[in-house]
């Protein structure tokens, strides 16, 4: 199986992880990747080790995935993922996703939890609707998500700009929730939560909400520490568990569902 590993960057004011992100996900086993690639939307990288493909921007994280997708079309993997610049992974945590099967019935998995699954959760890989409980509660945080073709595949059949409402969302960003609505329609309504986190969010710069004190923090649930050892996970394999009895309550629902289904 052909797989392939993709870093997305973009200029921030204030910060910069992506060497040192770069850099530990070496360390972890990112040479086990086909392929390994930095796109960048608006930013030339410079001396860095990796591939790297630039974009002209800043344009958004909506129309820099969707980049990122037409460099994956190239490459034609049987996964790929995708991960954000402002991260620092456990041990052996490429080595476990390299070697990791997206369940056929789930759009993708995801190796980081923001906001879903209690920290005391059980490990193992939970089931989750890309909206559930009746309320609405769309996919957040896409900072490590491993995609399988049929998915990917999928995604650039769509318009990333169907889902557009400036009174709620950034109207050129907030891919996490872009995601969780498209793949939502599709064959697969539900992903896969990876409980430990495999990586930790360290960005504190937010992209999406420049100067928003309450969002320019770094949030990670469920992460076990640089020094976790990923491949201890691996006796779990692929089974689903009931994520029902370990979610944290849904947030309270004060936005309107403004695309009619």
């Amino acid at each position: 199986m052909r797989r392939m590993l993709v870093v997305a960057t973009c200029p921030r004011d204030g910060a910069d992880y992506l060497n040192d992100t770069l850099n530990a996900l070496d360390e972890t086993g990112a040479d086990l990747f086909d392929r390994k690639v930095v796109v960048s939307d608006g930013l030339s990288p410079e001396a860095l080790r990796w591939e790297s493909i630039m974009y002209g921007g800043p344009s958004g994280s909506r129309k820099a995935f969707w980049n990122i997708l037409k460099v994956v079309k190239d490459s034609s993997p049987d996964s790929f993922v995708y991960i954000e610049d402002d991260v620092r992974p456990c041990a052996n945590a490429m080595v476990r996703i390299n070697g990791f099967k997206v369940p056929e019935n789930l759009a993708f998995v995801s190796f980081h939890d923001m906001s879903l699954m209690k920290n005391d959760a059980p490990r193992g890989l939970y089931e989750v609707p890309l909206r559930y409980n009746g309320v609405r509660k769309d996919f957040c945080g896409s900072q490590c998500i491993l995609f399988p073709r049929r998915s990917w595949e999928y995604l650039l059949t769509r318009d990333p700009f169907e889902m557009a409402d400036e009174r709620f969302w950034s109207p050129m960003s907030s891919i996490d929730c872009v995601l969780g609505y498209l793949l939502d329609q599709s064959s697969w309504r539900s992903y896969g939560c990876h409980v430990p986190s495999l990586v930790n969010h360290i960005g504190r710069v937010s992209i999406a909400h420049p100067g928003d004190e309450k969002r320019d923090r770094a949030n990670t649930i469920n992460f076990a520490g640089l020094d976790f050892d990923a491949l201890s996970t691996c006796n779990f394999g692929n089974a689903r568990l009931d994520y029902r009895k370990w979610c944290l309550s849904p947030r309270p629902v004060d936005k309107i569902d403004m695309v009619k289904r």
